[in-house]
């Protein structure tokens, strides 16, 4: 559970064995322990405290680099992605090794240089690991599963209030609207999955100043359609102010960011 999981990585943090912890679960596809940047990232992001709720998934979930020319991979684009396995590809979180290459370059650890690079790839770690523990507890896919994974990254790396509604309507129209992607009938996706979910996306709604109804489909469609759906998505630059004047607007509707959806 959330509390549990935290309670328990709080008190390994007290006894300075997060890294033992880290070295003694993370394994990737083959059972090897993990390359030593992704285990760096992964224990950064566990640092936090925030997401302690992964440690059972970092703990059954292999951490891997993947070959972006393998032809087994070729359906990833050269992203860094989690699959819940197939006939080719094992479950697991998968890094791109040409793009860790080029993130962490010839930094040595313990330089400005490689710490930041830590940084970097621990969002992402966030973000991918999510879908890793979505996944596992019987969460949504689609828009919704995508807009929670960048949530989870603003939850454990900030103190403000962040724009959910935003991150799962523009995962949408992204879909819809990105050159190379051109998939209108990606999904919204509404749902929460079992308890131990339900009370983190709670938790990373408690700072939600959209909020979106990230758990009620009838809702996060009509929202959607009368906010969203008509912006274009194409150009992240072009879409954050529209995108901002559209929560205002669905925020004023409502009459409070978590106020009820009227109906007319």
């Amino acid at each position: 559970g959330v509390e549990g999981s935290h309670l328990a990585m709080q008190t390994i943090r007290d006894e300075g064995l997060l890294d033992t912890f880290m070295e003694t679960v993370l394994r990737d596809a083959d059972g090897n322990a993990v390359d030593s940047r992704l285990a760096d990232a992964m224990t950064a992001m566990t640092a936090t405290g925030r997401l302690d709720v992964y440690a059972e998934t970092l703990a059954n979930t292999p951490i891997s680099l993947y070959d972006p020319t393998a032809a087994d991979f070729a359906f990833a684009g050269g992203a860094h992605f989690f699959t819940p396995g197939g006939p080719d590809v094992a479950r697991g979180v998968y890094f791109n090794q040409d793009a860790i290459a080029q993130t962490f370059a010839a930094f040595a650890p313990g330089t400005a240089d490689y710490d930041g690079a830590v940084d970097l790839i621990a969002g992402t770690s966030a973000h991918e690991t999510y879908h890793a523990y979505n996944d596992a507890h019987g969460g949504p896919g689609g828009a919704v599963n995508e807009g929670m994974g960048i949530a989870a990254i603003w939850y454990a790396y900030t103190d403000d209030d962040y724009d959910i509604a935003e991150a799962i309507y523009g995962t949408k129209n992204f879909y819809r609207d990105a050159p190379g992607f051109a998939d209108p009938s990606f999904p919204l996706a509404a749902g929460t999955g079992d308890a131990e979910l339900t009370a983190f996306l709670a938790e990373l709604a408690t700072r939600d100043n959209s909020g979106v109804a990230y758990d009620d489909q009838t809702r996060l469609d009509q929202e959607y359609r009368d906010f969203y759906e008509g912006i274009d998505r194409t150009d992240y630059w072009a879409w954050i102010e529209p995108a901002r004047e559209a929560r205002l607007e669905m925020i004023a509707r409502r009459g409070h960011p978590r106020g009820p959806y009227p109906t007319w």
